[in-house]
């Protein structure tokens, strides 16, 4: 949704009454953000399908982490603002006619409340989509320029969504195995192999198409793994990082895999949706208690 200048006029008049040193920083950033949207806003309308980042070198950024459908039309995202260095920072994040500030617990949201996320974190729900389905995420940090980013709840539009997870389990602990994309890690956990509980699977993340920098790692008692290097996504594509064992020993399988109808959805066990891209073998990181024989392929229930 195309933000208004009003949306700010309810937070400002509420907080009059506070901190005057701290009302002149947030009313500036505020005024800031509201020349911004302007200018987001005409990007947006001049060019409805044109997904892209536009963003610079000198821009703020959004760090999206996931981005799960809360009911019909409605979406809720999850990330971190960031500077223009990359570097987590105190700003206001706005998407679809909401804002928070990402200044850690505490920070408040313009639609009245406040959060309680870690520094440079920020939740922003209950959002609708533009007419063409896809929402404007905006970031303002104080020194850089207002940063916007289109992105699509289903993933299409020149989009690519990924996720990770072990096929594998160790014989004396849990496994732990997480994937790290473009700042966003996703995380899956195996329970012993005797135990029957079903190994996770976190929701897709969204990042753009094109040659991605990737670290892997693994955690449990029967070893400590970890690979990393680059792999490309294409547009419109669904991806898994797949951890499995391949000759007696675990390696990291790309899959490109059936994009599901939500970023929402886990596990994916269709063989038919499923095929292996490229095998990225693994090397052992650390001291563990047991070989790497005792790692066996998780039966899932």
């Amino acid at each position: 949704m195309k933000e208004q200048f009003w949306l700010f006029t309810p937070w400002v008049s509420f907080h009059q009454e506070e901190n005057t040193m701290l009302n002149k920083y947030v009313l500036a950033l505020l005024v800031f953000s509201a020349i911004g949207c302007a200018t987001g806003s005409a990007i947006a309308q001049n060019s409805p399908d044109d997904h892209r980042q536009t963003s610079t070198s000198q821009s703020s950024a959004a760090i999206i982490s996931s981005v799960t459908q809360s009911s019909p039309g409605r979406y809720r995202i999850i990330g971190s603002v960031v500077d223009r260095n990359n570097t987590l920072a105190c700003g206001l994040a706005l998407a679809s006619g909401r804002c928070v500030f990402s200044c850690g617990p505490g920070s408040p949201r313009c639609e009245g409340g406040s959060d309680n996320l870690s520094f440079g974190g920020f939740d922003l729900s209950d959002l609708p989509t533009e007419k063409d389905g896809t929402i404007i995420v905006q970031t303002f940090v104080q020194g850089n320029m207002p940063g916007l980013q289109v992105i699509n709840p289903g993933g299409g539009s020149g989009q690519a969504r990924w996720t990770a997870y072990t096929s594998t389990c160790c014989s004396s602990s849990s496994t732990i195995y997480s994937v790290t994309v473009d700042g966003v890690t996703k995380t899956s956990v195996s329970t012993r192999c005797d135990d029957s509980t079903p190994t996770t699977q976190e929701s897709f993340a969204i990042t753009s198409a094109g040659l991605k920098n990737f670290t892997a790692s693994t955690s449990s008692a029967c070893s400590e793994t970890s690979v990393s290097g680059t792999v490309e996504f294409s547009a419109n594509s669904c991806y898994r990082f797949n951890r499995v064992i391949e000759n007696g020993g675990p390696v990291t399988h790309l899959e490109s895999v059936s994009c599901p109808s939500s970023t929402n959805t886990h596990t994916l066990r269709q063989a038919d949706s499923i095929t292996l891209i490229t095998v990225l073998p693994e090397s052992q990181t650390g001291n563990s208690s047991s070989s790497t024989a005792q790692e066996q392929p998780k039966i899932q229930p």
